[in-house]
């Protein structure tokens, strides 16, 4: 099958590979012609110069792997190009207009998949083993908590400049790090009710180390 992945960050550059190693045919692109170059470089994968240049190509899927606040737009026009779409978390920055476009993709009879990895972590898989046969008593209580040091994330890169730390681009903690509200729901219910605590504890800007947010939160299951 012929994939098209947009964005060759270190998550689509990770796809590009995985794709290839299952005996795909890859096609890529991203706005940034020299980290493209390099992503595809030694690899069995083909740059394309546009957006429009992947989206002729008539992929069967194409994958979203770009900064938060264009999942949408590209992903639009993905399902217009006839292709079936798998977008990274979060599927946008923003809801207020996710509902048409899941409506769009269910008139056009396309698949949308929302990548949240942490499903298909086998420790996580086990306590839904646990659960679903249950091997454990009446579950009243649950408690998730995550944590990143930003330097960290993507070495090499100056984290100053990655979408994780600027707005305008979806990142954020409170709009980026959501995995654990998507398996405490897959593991235990939706949620009757959600609240967050957040405060900004530093300027990226300064280049110390620092947190820039941290969110707390109880998601009690139904």
């Amino acid at each position: 099958m012929r994939f098209l992945v947009l964005g060759t960050g270190s998550i689509g550059q990770r796809h590009c590979r995985n794709l290839v190693a299952l005996g795909h045919e890859v096609l890529a692109w991203d706005v940034d012609s020299a980290r493209l170059r390099e992503s595809v470089s030694g690899l069995d994968a083909k740059a394309v110069g546009s957006l429009e240049q992947g989206l002729a190509a008539k992929p069967a899927g194409a994958l979203v792997c770009t900064p938060p606040s264009s999942h949408l737009r590209l992903a639009r026009e993905a399902l217009a190009a006839g292709a079936d779409v798998f977008v990274e978390k979060p599927i946008s920055h923003a809801s207020d207009r996710v509902e048409a476009f899941l409506a769009a993709a269910g008139r056009l009879g396309r698949v949308v998949m929302v990548g949240f990895n942490l499903r298909c972590l086998e420790s996580l898989r086990q306590v839904k083993r646990y659960l679903d046969e249950q091997r454990v008593g009446k579950v009243l209580s649950v408690r998730a908590e995550c944590g990143s040091y930003l330097p960290d994330w993507r070495p090499g890169r100056d984290y100053r400049e990655s979408y994780a730390v600027r707005a305008e681009l979806g990142g954020g903690i409170l709009l980026d790090a959501i995995h654990e509200i998507d398996y405490l729901g897959w593991l235990f219910g939706a949620a009757a009710k959600v609240f967050c605590e957040s405060e900004h504890e530093s300027d990226p800007g300064r280049g110390a180390a620092h947190r820039l947010t941290r969110a707390q939160g109880t998601v009690p299951a139904v």
